[in-house]
């Protein structure tokens, strides 16, 4: 029973708290809208500025401040997107009031730092010359270094020889479609190359390695931003960029010749020095070779001056 009449009192202590409680505070409520279209601004922020206090905007708009204590106030409201609004001297008298307060935020522009994203196009790799394929206005057939690297090409030349409907002849000039050298031009990056022959019209592809190649791109029909003055085909040869640093590439070739290679052979005694080009003085003349000059085929000075040594 003692147990039973404490705790009936202390409930009776918290009712009658409540009840004070909520005579001495109030509510505040509202609706937050958009001042462009007076759509609802749904998750808007209210805040009694300098309490704990606060309420967010529902799915309708409104808000709900629950037991603010009787006094005046600032509000706050805030949106991502918008410009905070203050809303000064709100008073709260007490007996539960419902204090109503509906505002309109308007669009503001959030200006920063200027930031700037730099990107370099891969155009080395056969996906992104297929991509350009697919969107040039212009019949054409390329080749990227990727492709080049997979196959043993020394020079441009060798390279080209891979591409639909060109065809190299020499070694070193294009032909492409079947017309002559003269009915082609070449751009390297963009620049008109000139002729590296002096009798005709043409360049020579072998002079160029194939290693330092990024793209080739052979363009089959005009287009306004392409020279005019080709009939057959326009090489457009794309250069690797300066590398960052310092890069070296090493490359070695090997040949067997089966009528030669591992087999024995006449010769004769050479000098130590063979290997790296030089002569250690094994074939140097003779002592009876005097250096007399044989004058027609009259031999018989030579002969007389080699039997009496």
């Amino acid at each position: 029973m003692k147990n039973l009449l404490k705790i009936s009192i202390f409930a009776i202590i918290i009712l009658v708290a409540q009840i004070i409680f909520a005579q001495s505070s109030g509510q505040i409520t509202g609706k937050v809208t958009d001042a462009a279209n007076g759509e609802e601004l749904i998750g808007a922020n209210v805040i009694v500025d300098g309490t704990t206090l606060g309420a967010a905007v529902d799915v309708d708009g409104n808000y709900l401040i629950r037991n603010v204590p009787a006094g005046t106030y600032k509000l706050r409201f805030s949106f991502v997107g918008y410009a905070a609004k203050i809303v000064n001297n709100v008073v709260v008298a007490a007996d539960e009031q419902i204090v109503k307060i509906d505002v309109i935020l308007k669009e503001e522009t959030i200006v920063g730092e200027e930031i700037v994203v730099e990107a370099t196009a891969i155009l080395n790799s056969e996906n992104a010359l297929l991509q350009q394929q697919c969107k040039a206005a212009t019949i054409g057939d390329a080749m990227a270094a990727e492709q080049i690297k997979r196959a043993p090409d020394a020079t441009t030349g060798d390279a080209l020889r891979r591409v639909t409907g060109v065809s190299i002849v020499d070694n070193k000039f294009v032909y492409v479609r079947g017309t002559s050298e003269r009915y082609n031009n070449t751009l390297l990056n963009g620049a008109q190359l000139s002729s590296t022959e002096p009798d005709k019209k043409a360049y020579a592809f072998d002079t160029l390695p194939s290693n330092l190649l990024e793209n080739t791109v052979i363009s089959k029909s005009f287009t306004p931003d392409l020279p005019g003055n080709f009939s057959g085909g326009l090489v457009q040869i794309n250069t690797i960029d300066f590398p960052e640093k310092l890069t070296i590439r090493l490359s070695t070739t090997a040949a067997y010749n089966t009528a030669s290679t591992a087999s024995d052979f006449s010769t004769y005694e050479g000098s130590k020095w063979d290997a790296l080009g030089f002569d250690d003085g094994t074939r140097e003349l003779p002592r009876a070779v005097n250096g007399q000059k044989v004058i027609s085929h009259d031999f018989r000075p030579f002969i007389k001056s080699f039997a009496f040594r």
